[in-house]
């Protein structure tokens, strides 16, 4: 069993400082004929929130320019005989970068012409993943890819990277390595 001090320990209830920061693609739908005025030079902000009102703050808000959005897809959608025409639908494609917030995340986009189709505030499939111990990525304060460091994660095995003998297996770090 591996003792933590309290440092460690105080480390461990804070929120991550180093959460992994990822691409993540998002969709947006809007009407096709109000976004016609969007214009190039055009601003659109595109908002990541937790909730799916999108009421609380933004966890990430990028603003793009109309002519740098990643895809722009007209979308055909199916009216019954006899139904209200539905409005003529585009989906908004871009990849946002740097995205650290984990879990759902629901998308609104602003900006001259945007008329979501669908709510003003979008689910989207993509999520980030939390870090943690078996993500094959050194974050989260490890001394080596899921080990060692003031985490839950385990002791790292011999010739992987240290800084104290508790981030080891044999519990003796010497020149930054384990051993």
């Amino acid at each position: 069993m591996r003792l933590l001090t309290r440092s460690q320990f105080t480390a461990l209830l804070a929120p991550p400082s180093l959460a992994r920061a990822a691409d993540l693609p998002v969709r947006y739908t809007v009407q096709e004929k109000p976004l016609k005025a969007a214009i190039a030079g055009t601003s659109l902000t595109f908002a990541l929130f937790r909730d799916s009102a999108c009421a609380t703050t933004a966890v990430q808000s990028s603003s793009i320019l109309i002519e740098n959005v990643t895809f722009i897809t007209k979308i055909k959608q199916f009216t019954p005989k006899g139904d209200t025409k539905l409005p003529s639908t585009d989906e908004l494609a871009v990849t946002l970068s740097g995205v650290t917030a984990a879990g759902n995340l629901y998308l609104e986009v602003t900006g001259t012409g945007v008329v979501p189709v669908g709510g003003a505030c979008q689910a989207q499939a993509a999520q980030v993943v939390a870090p943690n111990c078996v993500d094959g990525i050194r974050n989260q304060a490890e001394t080596d890819v899921d080990c060692g460091g003031p985490t839950m994660c385990a002791r790292c095995a011999a010739g992987r990277t240290c800084v104290a003998n508790s981030d080891c297996l044999s519990n003796v770090c010497s020149a930054g390595l384990c051993h």
